[in-house]
């Protein structure tokens, strides 16, 4: 997933906690309205998405048990050591074209 662009790989991880607290919630016997699931995990994860709607309380719950918020406590960790490796990619790519212009300027 390191090669996939931000915002694939942060629909994906949006998409799999989804369907892991659609499960999870299924097999205790409650059906959860999928949108609502996704909404709540969206804002809890901070992104920003066109189409959030608003959530009830059974979803809320459900989207801040114990387990689910450590996996959304490990995917905010990821998506931030990501953000700060492409950062630093930035940083080195600039270095490099610093470099090499102030060495062709040497030249001239």
């Amino acid at each position: 997933m390191e090669g996939l662009g931000f915002s694939v790989r942060s629909e994906t991880m949006l998409q799999t906690l989804t369907q892991d607290v659609l499960k999870s919630t299924e097999i205790e016997g409650e059906i959860l309205d999928p949108e609502q699931v996704r909404s709540s995990i969206a804002k809890r994860l901070g992104m920003d998405i066109a189409g959030l709607i608003p959530t009830d309380r059974k979803c809320r719950g459900s989207c801040e048990d114990d387990y689910t918020r450590e996996k959304i406590n490990l995917v905010t960790n990821s998506l931030q050591i990501y953000r700060f490796n492409m950062l630093w990619l930035i940083l080195q790519n600039i270095s490099r074209l610093t470099i090499e212009l102030s060495a062709d300027c040497l030249q001239r």
